[in-house]
């Protein structure tokens, strides 16, 4: 099922004031991705996970390694790319690919994972001055695509989910051009 031009015409109402500017252009570390707050208030959320888990056959990081993946990403990929000021596309995709997979393979939380990926994603194209991503390219036929992306950035491949990347980046500039007629 295809959304509705009316589902995706909330970004056009999106307006950026001078604190959320400074926000999205300072670096991000694990700690200012995790929050507080009223996601405080819901049980273990905002706490690293302290039980191993996996999906689909697939093992996460191992509980007790997580604040230590957590930092190496802070120090690694999320230094590196944060603020996302990519030349292009391509490197935008690239820097994307990366730090999601890392997060995403650490897995630091019981829940909530994806969705913080994907607004991490989010915050790091809106930096590098794109529209809101539109992440369909990664769900339905491009499911099994995207999960192979993941196990290949076990190896430190990112390539695969750049290109899916890269594709999401694509279709986001399209959505965006149509909205504004």
């Amino acid at each position: 099922m295809r959304p509705s031009r009316r589902r995706w015409s909330w970004h056009r109402k999106l307006r950026w004031t001078d604190t959320e500017r400074i926000i999205a252009s300072q670096p991000m570390t694990s700690a200012r991705c995790i929050g507080s707050g009223s996601a405080r208030s819901i049980r273990g959320a905002g706490e690293y996970r302290s039980v191993n888990i996996g999906k689909a056959g697939f093992q996460f990081a191992h509980a007790p390694l997580i604040a230590g993946l957590m930092a190496e990403l802070d120090r690694g990929a999320l230094r590196r790319h944060t603020p996302c000021r990519e030349a292009n596309d391509a490197d935008v995709a690239r820097a994307l690919a990366e730090v999601h997979a890392e997060l995403i393979l650490v897995h630091p939380f019981r829940e909530g994972n994806g969705r913080l990926a994907r607004l991490l994603a989010l915050l790091m194209a809106l930096q590098a001055g794109l529209p809101p991503l539109d992440f369909s390219p990664l769900s339905g036929r491009g499911r099994h695509a995207y999960i192979a992306g993941i196990h290949a950035a076990m190896d430190r491949d990112y390539t695969t989910l750049a290109a899916m990347f890269a594709r999401v980046i694509e279709r986001s500039r399209r959505r965006d051009a149509s909205n504004a007629r």
